[in-house]
């Protein structure tokens, strides 16, 4: 699978990004704080909806990922493999900040047809063939995942 577009509506602090990306290896380059870890949480996202709520007093990830303005992550991505070309929309948005209800919405669409394709199907697991918790540990280890390179 690779990755041709991101387009970001809305995660975290980032609000209408669009990364357009090339054969091989790309690199997100920036400061820190500029949303570089964001992109790659997004990626997740897009891949495998929010990650479940804990009950950890630490901020977690699904928070991270909530625009702090609407409580919504949304944005989609176009994607290339061997049988055609995809977009994967996905929006997650808490309806009850009370209870932290949430709806998640997820649609892939076929680009040379137009049409959704797979309904509730996880792009994660259908394109990659992995679960989420395979593909955090192995497909994406994280800056602060990495305190011991030797290890």
């Amino acid at each position: 699978m690779r990755i041709d577009k991101i387009t970001i509506g809305e995660f975290g602090a980032l609000k209408n990004k669009i990364f357009s990306l090339k054969d091989g290896i790309n690199v997100f380059e920036g400061r820190n704080e500029s949303g570089k870890s964001t992109v790659v949480a997004f990626i997740r996202f897009m891949l495998y909806g929010m990650p479940k709520r804990t009950a950890s007093a630490e901020i977690t990830d699904r928070e991270r990922g909530l625009s702090w303005d609407t409580l919504t992550a949304s944005g989609s991505m176009e994607i290339t493999l061997p049988d055609g070309q995809y977009r994967i929309e996905r929006k997650y948005q808490i309806k009850d900040s009370a209870s932290r209800d949430a709806i998640d919405e997820c649609k892939i669409i076929d680009l040379q047809t137009g049409s959704e394709v797979f309904e509730g199907e996880l792009p994660g697991k259908l394109f990659l063939g992995i679960p989420a918790d395979i593909y955090d540990s192995t497909s994406c280890v994280r800056q602060l995942e990495c305190t011991n390179v030797d290890g």
